[in-house]
Order: structure tokens, then sequence, then C-alpha cells
């Protein structure tokens, strides 16, 4: 069984980490936009919720520092 909801990954092109969303059920919600298997870029700031189960199960919040990734 895949519970996977989301990938992140770095665009070394376009510097930025981009989220695409896997289609699941419950789906991933960015900044409370529901994303629709979407890929989009995360931004310092970006609230990001995997899955939903009327309580945000799994919140994160995007920083990005000035180190080399």
């Amino acid at each position: 069984m895949d519970y996977r909801h989301a990938i992140i990954e770095y665009d070394r092109q376009r510097c930025c980490f981009l989220l695409t969303d896997l289609g699941t059920k419950n789906g991933t919600v960015v900044n409370g936009a529901l994303l629709n298997n979407q890929t989009v870029p995360l931004a310092c700031g970006n609230v990001v919720c995997f899955g939903s189960f009327g309580v945000e199960a799994a919140l994160f919040e995007v920083h990005i520092n000035d180190t080399e990734v």
C-alpha cells in the first residue's frame, strides 16, 4: 500500500523546491489551496498540509536559508 501524498524535489534550473501532488484521496494543500495532480513551486513561508482528517495531521512551514542546497 502506497501512502505518498506528494513529492518535494529541488529544481536547480529554477532554484526552488517543487511540490508535486500525487492525486491521493485526501489531497495535498499549499496555503489553503487543494492541489489536484499539480506541481507548484514552494517559497519561504508556504504552509503545506498532507491529507485531510478534519484536523491538520501533517503541517509544515517552508523555511529556506541562504546556504547552498
